[in-house]
């Protein structure tokens, strides 16, 4: 074990036989070094090496951070626009991240589960939160960036949540297509009066229908 220590350059060995710490500072600028020689080397060998860029599988993310860290990278990556539906928790964690997305003047399409105060940022609100986190048992979260990466997760603040993430732009269209579908159907019910609302809440029993007019007053 000390050996292979010395391999990664975590321990030194004395001519005597004798094993010291490496000083942390040290071990920390060589272990970024070595991370840089080989990422120097996969980006000018990449062709060579045949790594070509293949994501028409869907992939499976696991864990709250990780999700978020996949969603963050996403939104900042964004060249033109950004589709989104999330709870009030996840959007106050990605709130930064879509305000400097507004300022490069990416398109942003948002739904809130609660109210969400982004900074001037048009978002259209779902305010029954709670039945709807009922009925999924949890929250959950659904992007689509530039019609070309999609994902859709579960999020409950632990390790055992799960997400499923593509780059098969079919896959984001058809998240794309949903969330605008959702937004403006909310939108739509909205400038409905009451009677309308009601006739509706009558005659149409699906459960998604069912969800979408919990929202409306």
């Amino acid at each position: 074990m000390l050996e292979r220590l010395v391999e990664k350059g975590s321990v030194q060995k004395t001519i005597d036989n004798k094993y010291l710490a490496v000083d942390l500072d040290q071990f920390i600028k060589n272990r970024l070094s070595y991370f840089s020689d080989c990422a120097d080397y996969l980006k000018s060998n990449s062709k060579a090496l045949n790594l070509a860029e293949s994501y028409e599988a869907v992939f499976h993310i696991c864990g709250h951070n990780n999700i978020l860290r996949r969603v963050k990278e996403m939104i900042t990556s964004a060249k033109t626009e950004i589709s989104l539906t999330a709870f009030k928790e996840e959007l106050g964690e990605l709130r930064e991240f879509l305000i400097l997305a507004h300022k490069r003047n990416i398109k942003l399409r948002i739904m809130s589960f609660g109210n969400c105060d982004l900074s001037g940022i048009d978002i259209v609100s779902h305010s029954r939160e709670d039945w709807i986190s009922e009925r999924v048992k949890g929250r959950y979260l659904t992007i689509a960036k530039d019609m070309e990466e999609g994902l859709i997760g579960s999020l409950d603040g632990t390790e055992n949540c799960i997400a499923s993430w593509s780059k098969n732009p079919h896959y984001s269209e058809n998240i794309h297509v949903y969330i605008s579908h959702e937004i403006a159907f909310l939108k739509f019910l909205n400038l409905l009066d009451k009677a309308t609302i009601s006739k509706i809440r009558s005659e149409l029993k699906d459960d998604h229908v069912i969800a979408l007019l919990e929202g409306v007053p």
